[in-house]
């Protein structure tokens, strides 16, 4: 039996859904879920004059305690999905 017309497609048909289930994972997760689980890399862009004093992780959500120009003090909460955003300023 000639077995070599009959197995390539279903490699490639394997193939296919093993790509597509890869897929379908890396663009269910953003980019907070990236950088934490699988040492992604995620960019915080500040405003001048702007210090960066501690990051922390709350689940998959990011929370930045970052210093102001005018000395006060902020937490800026960067969530999973960028829906819900929170901010907490110290004076």
């Amino acid at each position: 039996m000639n077995y070599k017309g009959k197995i390539w497609p279903s490699v490639l048909f394997i193939g296919g859904v093993v790509v597509l289930i890869i897929l379908a994972l890396l663009s269910g997760c953003t980019s907070n879920e990236r950088a934490k689980a699988f040492g992604g890399t995620q960019t915080i862009t500040l405003a001048a004059g702007e210090k960066v004093i501690n990051v922390t992780w709350k689940n998959a959500d990011m929370w930045i305690l970052v210093e102001l120009p005018n000395g006060s003090k902020e937490f800026r909460e960067y969530s999973n999905w960028g829906v819900m955003n929170g901010k907490v300023v110290f004076k």
